[in-house]
């Protein structure tokens, strides 16, 4: 069984220091319930962790064995946390949803042990639906409805043109940030949100509908690219996710990963993982995304041990990463660590030439060796220090996407058109006039 929780007002009776540490304690709790085999949480699979519950402010989820004893077991770790930290449950907002083996008289007498209302399922946790089916548009309608409310209200139509862009990007395009960064939306359906934004852009006051002098593909662009900046839905999605897929990169001890490897990715990376049919929204929106991340990651030569020489991406130049010259005919060298020298750990330089083209030696002269001999690592290679951000990634998707001009990710660009445009931009005047 799932049973969610609702507290009442988590954020106005107490502070949140209070509440943040206070729920460490309420994990605490469920955690020795669970090693005296008093609770028994739920597992996805074998290899898996067990999952007892997931904390949040103001709802939380316990998962638990359908047995009374377990029921009276949470109800007892609740009345003691209620006690102990000033909080309350809703429990007329609460609901406990069984898994399909547990037959109905038997689902009303649990739920009644645990004071709550018997649910088929869950609609949504966190904002978020927890089931998402064939029928993705479905789903998310929500997030229509709740970007109509501020494109339909009378406040928005005595709006200038720089007014109606401030609301479309501090409010409107915010709206749907939060689901995208778990679920991958329809390509269809960011188009309708398009449509719906793009209209709210031309037309007038009184709400007549006008020409779209220009498409929202362009005016999606950078301001420096002759567009207006609004966020490409459909792209800022991918690069969301894709945040989402770093985090499984470089945090393999969190949570997430853990369930997800286990379940996904057991023999295999992340990157080189499987996807059927029959996988959950959320992986396949996170393998969708994968192309982003393969788009801007690159490995940091450290002692070389673990890079391929002609497979793997390493060399510091967009998009490819990857080695150009052909291997030799039955060569022996495979690692990167075959192309240093190890007394000095430096740059072979005479075997380079032998083997890569100029360019792709200069290249690799220009990648700093240290002579700790650090391991190998990857590395976001739009940003300085290598870390993934999602403004970068989001240019990556652009370009991917074909709804960019700019061939890179990085948000500098020294154009003649560039330079002009932002001028124009910086130009003393009303903002009014800078939009028209």
């Amino acid at each position: 069984m799932a049973l969610k929780l609702d507290m009442s007002k988590a954020y106005d009776r107490v502070e949140w220091h209070f509440l943040q540490a206070i729920m460490e304690g309420l994990s605490t709790l469920i955690a020795k319930k669970e090693s005296a085999w008093l609770l028994k949480g739920v597992t996805i699979c074998k290899e898996a962790p067990s999952i007892s519950h997931l904390l949040f402010a103001n709802g939380s989820l316990f998962f638990a064995r359908a047995t009374v004893k377990e029921c009276q077991v949470i109800r007892a770790i609740l009345a003691q946390y209620e006690q102990e930290s000033g909080q309350q449950v809703n429990l007329l907002k609460s609901s406990v949803v069984f898994s399909s083996n547990i037959k109905r008289p038997a689902q009303l007498t649990l739920a009644a042990a645990l004071g709550v209302q018997q649910a088929d399922y869950h609609d949504r946790y966190l904002g978020m639906p927890t089931l998402v089916g064939r029928r993705r548009s479905a789903c998310f309608s929500y997030l229509k409805e709740r970007i109509m409310k501020p494109l339909h209200g009378w406040k928005g139509k005595l709006l200038s043109g720089a007014g109606k862009e401030i609301l479309l990007k501090a409010v409107v395009q915010a709206i749907p940030l939060y689901s995208m960064s778990c679920f991958l939306l329809p390509r269809g359906f960011c188009d309708d949100l398009n449509k719906l934004m793009a209209g709210f852009w031309w037309n007038n006051s009184n709400g007549d509908r006008k020409i779209h002098w220009i498409s929202w593909e362009k005016l999606c662009r950078p301001k420096d690219e002759g567009g207006m900046g609004f966020r490409h839905l459909y792209a800022f999605n991918f690069a969301m996710l894709a945040k989402q897929g770093w985090r499984i990169l470089t945090m393999p001890t969190s949570l997430a990963s853990k369930l997800l490897q286990a379940k996904y990715f057991p023999t295999s990376s992340f990157l080189n993982a499987s996807v059927s049919f029959h996988d959950s929204a959320v992986w396949k929106s996170l393998c969708a995304a994968r192309k982003v991340l393969e788009g801007g990651t690159r490995w940091q030569v450290g002692d070389g041990n673990n890079i391929h020489i002609w497979h793997d991406k390493w060399i510091p130049q967009p998009r490819q990463f990857k080695i150009y010259s052909p291997a030799p005919p039955s060569c022996a060298l495979k690692k990167v660590a075959d192309l240093i020298q190890a007394e000095h750990h430096c740059w072979n330089t005479p075997l380079l030439q032998s083997l890569l083209f100029p360019g792709e030696v200069e290249l690799i002269h220009s990648i700093p060796l240290s002579m700790r001999r650090p391991p190998d690592q990857l590395i976001w290679h739009y940003d300085r220090k290598g870390q993934f951000s999602v403004r970068s990634a989001y240019r990556v998707a652009q370009h991917l996407l074909g709804s960019s001009t700019n061939t890179t990710a990085s948000a500098s660009n020294t154009s003649a058109d560039s330079i002009l445009w932002r001028t124009l931009w910086k130009a003393n005047i009303p903002a009014k006039v800078k939009v028209f």
